[in-house]
């Protein structure tokens, strides 16, 4: 079993020289999300935002029950005793829920 500490309070980010600190946004599972980054001359928050928004919405594609399409969905109307292909992310937590099953 894996054990994670969720902190009471976060820090206030500490910006690198010449970084500015941005807070992204944005929706996804029905609720919202934010990120604040520091980001440097080279960075571009919107690329940083469109990829943090791509991850979720792989999350959602695997593991939404709500989302008839998404992998969680299809693998529950799957007959028992059927073998099918699953994205990597997908497998290990599949993979640990069932570790977790067995105590």
């Amino acid at each position: 079993m894996r054990r994670v500490l969720v902190p009471r309070e976060v820090a206030a980010p500490v910006a690198t020289t010449g970084a500015a600190v941005h807070e992204l946004r944005g929706k996804t599972m029905g609720t919202t999300w934010s990120v604040k980054v520091a980001v440097g001359a080279s960075g571009s928050p919107p690329a940083m935002h469109a990829r943090i928004q791509r991850c979720l919405d792989d999350i959602v594609a695997q593991m939404s029950p709500w989302e008839p399409d998404s992998d969680i969905s299809r693998f529950n109307r799957a007959p028992a005793g059927s073998w099918h292909v699953l994205p990597a992310d997908f497998f290990h937590v599949l993979a640990y829920a069932l570790r977790a099953a067995r105590g």
